[in-house]
Order: C-alpha cells, then structure tokens, then sequence
C-alpha cells in the first residue's frame, strides 16, 4: 500500500513540474504578445510627443515602429510633408520638395477625424498656397528670361528662357568645337568655341 501512495505521489510530483512548466510557457507567449503591442502603442504615443516637439525624424521613425493603424499612417505622411516643406524652406528645390510634400498630403482624404487631423488640414492648405505661389513666381522668372541669341555664351544661353538642352551633339573641327543644342519642338541652338552662332527657334 505504501509503495503505490510513494507511485501516486510520484506521479502527482511529475504532473505538479508538467504543469507549472506548461503555465511559464503560457506566460512567457503572453508577456510576448503583450509587451509587443505595449512597444507599438508607446511609439504612436511618443511619435505625437515627438511631433508637437516638431522633431520631424524622431516621429518618423516612431510612426514606422507604430501599431499598423489609419492614424499611423496619416501622421506619418503629415511628418513626410514636414520635412520635405523644411528643405522646401531650406532651398533645396524647392518646388520639387512642395510638389513632394502635396503628394504626401494628397493623400490624406479630407474627411480623416483621427489625430491631428486640424493640423494636417491647415498644413495641406499652406503647402498648396506656397507651392501655388512658387510655381507663379517661377513662371514669371522665366518669361523675364530673354531668348536665346548670337554671341551670348553657353552659360547665358542656359540661363535663357530655354534652359538646359534636350541633349548636346559636339563636333570637333578645324576651327575648334562646334556644338548643337538640341531643344523640344526642333529648336536648335548652335556654339562655336563655346560661343552661340545660330538659333533656330
């Protein structure tokens, strides 16, 4: 009798070190599972903090480690067009970088509700007046720009109304280098010695 209570005990003994390995394992897949969720929503939270501090790359990269949500994903165009309308601001082709920044917050629709969404709304208006306003001060520039003529320089003629070329033929000669600057709707621009000679417009 006493060697099957020892057997029973034993089993119990087994069964107790199965369990409680079965039940860490639980808690470790849960703790997993939860400290994941924990990290991705941490980040949303610091990537708003980030953005109200208007540190544009931290947010960036926080909205990246973020919850795959609607929200993520509108602030993380509303930093993209941040931080292309800074280097818009900074100078770096600028009207490319405006273009970039209204592509970003394009698509935004203009019923998002999630967070920040007055933010964003105001920013995508300023970013479209600004890039409007650029495009018309640009045009302006070059219809100020004179056409290309004779005499003028390789530089000046790339400072012309026509700009750089389509593409450049060169040919050495007796008389030095005679180039042709090829243009849309066949316009020609033609050097000698880095020296315009003819334009056919």
């Amino acid at each position: 009798m006493r060697e099957q209570q020892e057997a029973q005990t034993g089993k119990w003994k087994g069964m107790r070190w199965l369990l409680l390995g079965v039940g860490i394992i639980f808690l470790l897949v849960y703790a997993s599972g939860h400290v994941e969720s924990y990290t991705e929503k941490t980040a949303y939270e610091q990537a708003i903090r980030s953005i109200k501090e208007r540190d544009w790359v931290k947010a960036q990269q926080h909205l990246q480690d973020a919850d795959d949500t609607e929200d993520a994903h509108m602030l993380l165009k509303y930093v993209k067009a941040q931080r292309e309308l800074a280097a818009a601001r900074a100078g770096e082709s600028d009207i490319n970088r405006y273009a970039a920044a209204l592509s970003e917050l394009n698509d935004v629709p203009d019923t998002y509700q999630g967070d920040l969404h007055q933010d964003i709304m105001v920013l995508k208006r300023e970013i479209r007046q600004a890039w409007q306003a650029r495009s018309k001060q640009l045009q302006a520039e070059q219809a100020k720009r004179q056409m290309p003529k004779v005499g003028m320089t390789a530089e000046e003629v790339r400072k012309s109304s026509w700009g750089e070329p389509k593409y450049i033929n060169q040919t050495k000669t007796e008389k030095g280098v005679v180039e042709q600057w090829v243009y849309p709707a066949y316009q020609f621009v033609y050097l000698e010695n880095g020296k315009v000679t003819i334009v056919r417009p």
